[in-house]
């Protein structure tokens, strides 16, 4: 009887610490991308959800029953020109499928910012890098996984460091713009490139081209050379930081200077993070590698443009009402001659709907470059009829 309990002992611990975990012990982690974030299914104080990875912050804002849980403190943000509190939670243990990790995390209340999310994705939250705490975290694009190490695994060489501007900021890498380092926000809840916002002050103002956009006013910039990790991109047009600057503002920040690295960047390598000593605002860095040729890389938007657009639609988004502009150029022709604007939006093109041309279409900056006819909401909800003339086209559609 004895040995027969020993063996169902044995079993049980066996079973407990392989579980969630591969041959060397590690925790792994699948995730999926949806909507150009990282997607986590995970069980958190009893109640399963699907949250997005967001590293651009520490601490964990996820729409959950506070039932059970301790609260911890309450912070207080700028919201819409508006001071709002949040509660915070104090939060040991994170179900993933079948992996547990003993979480060093809080988790907050921004009913806000989560309301937004689940009505606009269906998401249930935000999970901040304290989740990971005490872990080296491998974030794998090649493998759509995250592995969390108890020792710094051998299979990464090339190292960058990050810095911290405390213990409750986020993380920051350098970059070499023009031979002036700036910092940028590694933050997989956004897309693209944002370059740092002072990046104009040092540009030629025969280079530099102002930007209108619903963050606020920037600037689109040509810059000599860009150094990220292992690559130097020489010449490109690059958009100066608006949305960084207008949330510095809005949550009276003293810092505007920062750029972010969204995920349409980060996607194209794998990446190894020393989470070990986050509770103390240290970080020994980050290791890298790249999983794809730099040639067949799409950074998606507001990343590097050719030329400056001769229309002046910079940025845009897609919906089921058709193409809303986010950024012009104001000294463009459709600011300055067809009086279009940030929040126009586009409903067809010479009698077809937007939904008839595929987003690479309308990214190129030849698409307005012809004679065409557009069909816009103006500012007061009407549709509007814009006949466009480019004395420099060929053809039409």
């Amino acid at each position: 009887m004895q040995k027969k309990y020993h063996w169902v002992l044995c079993t049980i611990l066996f079973l407990a610490c392989s579980n969630g975990a591969n041959h060397d012990g590690e925790l792994v982690i699948p995730f999926s991308i949806e909507n150009n974030r990282i997607i986590l299914d995970a069980v958190i104080n009893r109640q399963a959800g699907r949250f997005v990875l967001d590293t651009s912050a520490l601490v964990s804002s996820v729409g959950i029953s506070a039932f059970g849980l301790v609260p911890i403190g309450s912070v207080y943000h700028w919201v819409n020109e508006e001071v709002r509190e949040s509660i915070r939670f104090g939060i040991r243990n994170i179900r993933f499928g079948d992996v547990n990790v003993r979480a060093r995390s809080w988790i907050a209340t921004r009913g806000d910012r989560l309301s937004s999310l689940r009505e606009a994705e269906g998401f249930d939250g935000f999970l901040g890098i304290r989740t990971f705490e005490g872990y080296w975290m491998e974030l794998s694009f090649s493998r759509n996984e995250i592995v969390l190490h108890r020792q710094k695994p051998g299979h990464f060489t090339n190292h960058v460091p990050l810095k911290m501007r405390s213990r409750f900021h986020r993380l920051y890498l350098p970059i070499t713009v023009n031979d002036q380092v700036f910092y940028m926000e590694l933050n997989t809840s956004v897309h693209g490139l944002h370059f740092p916002h002072d990046l104009d002050g040092f540009a030629n103002p025969d280079n530099k081209w102002q930007v209108s956009s619903n963050w606020g006013d920037f600037h689109l910039v040509r810059t000599d050379s860009i150094n990220i990790l292992d690559r130097t991109y020489n010449d490109k047009l690059v958009l100066t930081n608006g949305f960084v600057a207008a949330r510095a503002k809005a949550n009276n920040y003293s810092f505007v200077n920062m750029g972010i690295i969204g995920i349409g960047f980060m996607q194209h390598y794998d990446f190894l993070f020393d989470f070990t000593g986050l509770d103390v605002g240290r970080t020994a860095g980050m290791y890298f590698k790249s999983i794809n040729d730099a040639q067949e890389r799409d950074y998606g938007f507001v990343s590097f443009f050719p030329e400056a657009p001769w229309f002046g639609i910079v940025d845009f988004v897609l919906s089921d009402d058709g193409m809303e502009i986010r950024s012009i150029l104001t000294d463009s022709a459709a600011y300055m001659v067809y009086g279009l604007r940030h929040g126009t939006i586009i409903t067809d093109v010479n009698g077809q709907s937007i939904g008839f041309f595929s987003e690479e279409e309308l990214r190129n900056p030849s698409f307005f470059q012809r004679n065409i006819s557009l069909s816009i909401i103006n500012d007061q909800g009407e549709v509007e009829i814009i006949e466009i003339q480019n004395a420099d086209a060929e053809n039409s559609f």
